[in-house]
């Protein structure tokens, strides 16, 4: 593969910056990577889109229909930014709902999630669907669900990241303290996103 362009998309506290210099650094020991960062008009709560692009590139931007890979921490957020996919695209979502202020106090409307799948389904082939946050909540505390996340990513077949070589770098990148609970984590991601290939496997068959 001579180039690879990851988006991670997601809502300011989600942890998307991290997790995508995680990524970064993990494909850096492979490639050359760029890297660029999108944020919303709300430091938390608003949109943030993370590009990551590694080998033979010199610009951080992804073009649209360009995304080998796309991380959704945010349902909405993932179809937000879905112009940058083709049906070529792996596409991880989470499906938990971050709900914006304006559909908190009831001047929007949050989409169901079976539309919301609908409508990615209609831009790729590969979409994988998990619940990063109880999954997260699993492993000890809903705040590693973006650690989920890079676990469901290190399963699929796009980064030339071994599982354990992603873990080595996750452990080395937290507090200590951390350490065990976001290994768990990405262990639960990797293993969740497993059972979605199996499944898009068995359905192709």
């Amino acid at each position: 593969m001579n180039k690879i362009n990851i988006i991670v998309a997601g809502v300011g506290g989600q942890g998307v910056l991290f997790a995508s210099k995680i990524i970064a650094y993990a494909l850096a020991n492979k490639m050359n990577v760029i890297m660029s960062e999108v944020h919303g008009m709300a430091q938390r709560g608003g949109t943030v889109v993370c590009m990551i692009r590694g080998g033979d590139v010199h610009t951080p931007l992804i073009s649209n229909w360009k995304a080998d890979m796309f991380l959704g921490l945010e349902r909405v957020e993932t179809l937000r930014t879905i112009g940058k996919a083709s049906e070529n695209t792996h596409i991880i979502t989470d499906i938990t709902p971050i709900i914006p202020f304006t559909v908190s106090i009831g001047g929007e409307k949050y989409p169901p999630i079976n539309s919301l799948i609908s409508n990615m389904k209609q831009f790729t082939k590969k979409l994988w669907a998990i619940d990063a946050y109880e999954l997260a909540n699993r492993a000890g505390t809903s705040i590693a669900a973006n650690i989920v996340m890079i676990g469901a990513l290190t399963a699929s077949d796009i980064l030339p990241i071994e599982k354990e070589d992603m873990k080595h770098i996750i452990k080395r990148s937290v507090p200590k303290e951390f350490a065990e609970v976001d290994l768990k984590a990405f262990d639960l991601g990797y293993k969740a996103a497993m059972n979605e290939y199996k499944l898009e496997q068995k359905e192709k068959s």
